[in-house]
C-alpha cells in the first residue's frame, strides 16, 4: 500500500513537472491582441510556432515567425518583447518620443534596433542593437541606462 501512495504522489510530482513548461498551441489559440499585433506589424509572415507558459502568477505566450522573428505577449496579448534579429525591428513598434531621442541625439539609428522589451511592471523599453548595445528608457521615455 505504501508503494502505492509513493508511486502516485511521484506520478502526481511529475505531471505538475512536465505541465510547467511551455505548451505548444496552434497560432490560432493566441490572444486576439497578439493576432492584431502581428497583422499590423508582420503581416504575410507566418506564425511557425507557438507556446503558451503558465506559472503561478501569470500566462504568457510566444511566437516565432517564418522569418526569425520572435515575439513575447503578456495574457492579454499584449508584447513584451520583439526580436527580429539580424532584421531590423519595425520602426513602427518603437515609440515615437524615443524615435525622436534617437534622432536628435544621433545617440544611434533606429534601422539599428533589433529587439525592444518593454517591462510592463515599470513601464521601462530597452532597445537591443545590432552591434550588440542597448539603450533603457523609462516610462517618460527619458533615457536611464545607456
Amino acid at each position: 500500500m505504501k508503494k502505492a501512495i509513493l508511486f502516485l504522489l511521484a506520478a502526481c510530482i511529475t505531471m505538475g513537472a512536465v505541465a510547467a513548461g511551455p505548451e505548444v498551441i496552434e497560432p490560432q489559440k493566441l490572444p486576439h491582441m497578439a493576432h492584431k499585433i502581428l497583422a499590423a506589424y508582420f503581416a504575410g509572415d507566418e506564425v511557425v510556432e507557438a507556446h503558451k507558459e503558465k506559472s503561478k502568477m501569470d500566462i504568457a505566450f510566444d511566437a516565432r515567425l517564418a522569418s526569425g522573428a520572435y515575439l513575447t505577449f503578456d495574457k492579454q496579448g499584449n508584447w513584451t518583447s520583439v526580436t527580429t534579429t539580424p532584421a531590423p525591428l519595425p520602426k513602427r513598434l518603437i515609440p515615437g518620443k524615443i524615435i525622436m531621442f534617437l534622432n536628435a541625439n544621433n545617440a544611434k539609428q533606429c534601422e539599428d534596433v533589433v529587439a525592444i522589451y518593454h517591462d510592463r511592471d515599470t513601464g521601462n523599453y530597452t532597445l537591443l542593437f545590432a552591434d550588440a548595445s542597448t539603450l533603457t528608457f523609462d516610462e517618460h521615455y527619458n533615457l536611464i541606462e545607456p
